[in-house]
């Protein structure tokens, strides 16, 4: 769609791969005429930054739970581990609603104290810089693909202290996850997707087991021993699907944050040339992507009741589409909101690349860390970056990700 067309939005169907990679002018025709839109399928979506953000403080009006609308997806999670005493269910965080919610955050919020993020500071240094060895001295490379692609992964691996043996074929599983965008994907993606999540889960059954018969220092062996102190119970089943899904959520989200974040930088040579004479700005131009190129550009919610928004009355049952990366544009709360700029004052607070409110991510003081290191190793050892004529400027088809498919650049070594 091109930025002065518009669509016909009482027929329009969306998602659809030529609104997925060009997305915005229809996004701002529907903050202008329909900020709550009823999609031909059914669906209503939200794109103003006031109504989401709204939305996202109300879990008594919304549900997370996509068991409602993706019951081919709770085939992923289904457990032969089951025993009938659980006391949680083994959708992960992102899909409960209270008081499971509560309950499943508090224990996850673990991994992102301030003692252990400090903790994981020179493992992301040391990864990051293990990365940028391997193309330094080659003066170009697709820095998605090399980089983007392979830090978040491997961080979120060190972490849970797997071999490195295993990493490559764990990664393997993941690449065919489509989120929440499962319902819409072809058969064939959603068959790749259970199959992925299912090897997934055999493989962190086995790793939860091991640490709780042979604790060692990691993250993964404390969630054990902080779960059954908490609760008198490991309960394996949700253990294995929260594991699962903070695998999942570092591949995806982090890598198009880092991938964006870098385009963003060298479209934008001013903001780079200040981002490089003042490297604290380097955390406040991660912000400004995360704005403008939100990695995930929309979840969804499920009322619970009748609710009225903008005037419009969504029936209890209905499936809504949270836009954030609608939301992340809407000049109601942004000034100039098209355009990237470090400085932009307040964007950490008000921009909704995590969502906002109870549901805000967890791992995003982990993503937002290795970000902050990534750059920082990236900027002292590579100069003169810029954009390769080999670039199609391509994004990724996953129908609620948003990111470069590649990003080649050219360099020099520092």
């Amino acid at each position: 769609m091109t930025d002065d067309a518009r669509l016909d939005l009482a027929t329009t169907e969306y998602p659809t791969p030529e609104l997925v990679e060009c997305p915005y002018a229809f996004y701002a025709q529907l903050r202008e005429e329909a900020p709550v839109h009823r999609l031909p399928n059914g669906d209503y979506v939200l794109t103003r930054w006031q109504d989401i953000a709204c939305v996202s403080r109300h879990l008594d009006l919304f549900s997370c739970f996509l068991g409602k609308v993706n019951p081919d997806w709770g085939k992923a999670f289904a457990s032969d581990e089951d025993t009938g005493e659980e006391k949680l269910s083994p959708w992960p965080l992102p899909f409960t609603d209270p008081p499971e919610h509560r309950l499943k955050r508090q224990l996850m919020q673990q991994l992102v104290t301030r003692d252990r993020l400090k903790s994981f500071e020179p493992m992301i240094r040391e990864v990051s810089d293990q990365l940028i060895d391997a193309f330094v001295d080659l003066g170009e490379v697709d820095f998605k693909a090399a980089f983007a692609d392979e830090l978040p992964p491997l961080v979120m691996l060190r972490i849970f202290d797997v071999p490195k043996e295993d990493e490559a074929m764990i990664r393997g599983w993941m690449l065919s996850s489509q989120g929440q965008g499962f319902r819409h994907a072809t058969e064939e993606q959603k068959r790749a997707q259970v199959e992925g999540l299912t090897n997934a889960r055999a493989y962190f059954r086995e790793t939860i087991l091991d640490r709780q018969a042979n604790p060692r220092p990691d993250f993964l062996s404390d969630l054990v021993k902080m779960k059954v102190e908490r609760d008198g119970q490991l309960d394996l089943r949700y253990l294995v699907g929260e594991v699962t899904n903070l695998y999942s959520a570092a591949y995806h989200n982090t890598v198009y944050m880092l991938a964006s974040t870098l385009e963003l930088l060298l479209r934008n040579s001013s903001e780079m040339q200040r981002v490089r004479e003042d490297p604290t700005l380097i955390r406040f131009a991660i912000e400004e992507s995360l704005r403008l190129e939100s990695p995930v550009q929309w979840l969804q919610r499920v009322t619970l009741t009748d609710v009225e928004i903008e005037g419009v009355v969504i029936p209890e049952g209905s499936v809504v589409l949270l836009m954030y990366g609608a939301a992340n544009r809407d000049e109601r709360k942004f000034d100039d909101p098209e355009r990237f700029w470090v400085e932009r004052p307040w964007v950490a607070r008000d921009q909704l690349g995590f969502g906002d409110g109870p549901r805000l991510c967890v791992g995003a003081p982990l993503a937002r860390l290795e970000g902050e290191i990534a750059f920082e190793q990236l900027l002292k050892r590579l100069k003169r970056i810029r954009l390769s004529d080999r670039n199609d400027y391509a994004h990724v088809t996953t129908v609620n990700h948003r990111g470069p498919k590649a990003l080649h650049i050219e360099f020099e070594k520092a």
